[in-house]
């Protein structure tokens, strides 16, 4: 049955792909590259890790990405992975640099006024992540203290919004990656810190809490540049697909993420 699927979908992705102009020069560098390029998170455990001890790209988000591969040009080792920040992934995209993203990149009002979204393949919200000792069991508990983000976040405004809005003043740190965040929680430098939850389970440990509460639901979603309407309609197309035939749900179990 899978194999049907698959025939439908390559010939449904031929048959999108036979569009001209720029879209056509796309579609073109990447058939004749032989492999797609996906940018795609270093540091997030579960959805796009890099794991030094394998030297490998491992999560949810890297399965998804041979899918594409598969999808497009026939094998799941079709595929260049390249890492990427929240600072880095919009431009390389807008650049040529990469094909497409997969990189817990959130789909909102003002980014899709740049980049070409799927429609959502994982819905999540803005966590905090607290030292278990601290004693903050809210965002109430964070009058006065600090929080840290990544930079080029979302979850820094809705943050400030939300304490706002009952009367909380915090002030923001804003970090270049995930693992420097949790080490400045570590080191008392930060009181908590502000990530999309799926982003801190990853980081989660023996001294440390995920705070009940949650902010701002929020979906991830494959950019693309914004001209490249066949390709998205395509990844469209097969995000579909995997929700029907189940694919989809397998990775959410393999990775932990149902």
């Amino acid at each position: 049955m899978k194999r049907i699927v698959t025939v439908v979908l390559a010939l449904a992705l031929l048959f999108a792909f036979g569009s001209c102009g720029k879209e056509k020069g796309v579609i073109q560098a990447i058939e004749n590259r032989g492999v797609v390029r996906v940018g795609v998170k270093t540091d997030v455990p579960g959805f796009g890790f890099y794991n030094a001890d394998t030297q490998g790209y491992e999560g949810m988000e890297i399965d998804l990405a041979r899918a594409v591969a598969k999808a497009l040009l026939g094998s799941e080792q079709a595929v260049e992975f390249v890492g990427v920040t929240p600072q880095t992934r919009g431009p390389m995209l807008q650049n040529g640099e990469l094909d497409l993203v997969i990189a817990t990149f959130t789909i909102t009002e003002e980014r899709l006024k740049t980049f070409r979204f799927t429609a959502p393949y994982y819905q999540d919200e803005i966590g905090l992540l607290t030292r278990r000792d601290s004693g903050i069991v809210d965002l109430s508990g964070l009058n006065g203290k600090t929080v840290g983000v990544g930079q080029s976040s979302t979850a820094q405004s809705t943050l400030l919004a939300e304490a706002e809005s009952i009367g909380v003043s915090i002030s923001m740190l804003e970090f270049a990656s995930y693992p420097e965040l949790k080490a400045a929680l570590m080191a008392g430098k930060i009181d908590a810190c502000a990530v999309d939850k799926s982003i801190l389970y990853g980081y989660l440990d023996d001294q440390t809490v995920i705070l009940e509460e949650g902010f701002n639901p929020q979906d991830y979603g494959i950019a693309t540049a914004m001209e490249n309407t066949q390709l998205a309609a395509a990844l469209n197309d097969l995000l579909s697909a995997m929700e029907q035939d189940g694919r989809m749900a397998e990775l959410m179990a393999r990775w932990g993420l149902d």
